[in-house]
């Protein structure tokens, strides 16, 4: 067997794990691998938020302007539809929680 990732083969003392598609990989990979993800999901999060906050922050020095508004506005629409996931999860734990209440 070989790695998806690295290519090199597994050995039998070496801890791997399946992927979805049917392919192993070292552990070691996989996790290199989710910590790269992770921290391209937080900078494209920190950015976005970033982004809102100087749109949020430019409308009393435009005087409300009518495309920033439009700007913000289709940012509220596309967010949940852009990261549903976040969306789901956020919310089940919300619910969760007023549950627990």
């Amino acid at each position: 067997m070989r790695c998806a990732i690295c290519g090199q083969p597994i050995r039998t003392h070496q801890p791997f794990v399946s992927t979805a598609d049917g392919n192993v990989v070292h552990l070691v990979c996989a996790d290199q691998e989710a910590a790269t993800a992770w921290a391209t999901r937080r900078r494209w999060a920190l950015t976005h938020a970033l982004v809102v906050a100087i749109a949020v922050g430019m409308l009393p020095l435009l005087g409300y302007s009518l495309w920033l508004l439009v700007l913000i506005g289709t940012g509220l629409i596309a967010h949940p539809l852009v990261h549903r996931r976040v969306w789901h999860y956020l919310l089940r734990d919300i619910r969760r929680w007023l549950r627990g209440w």
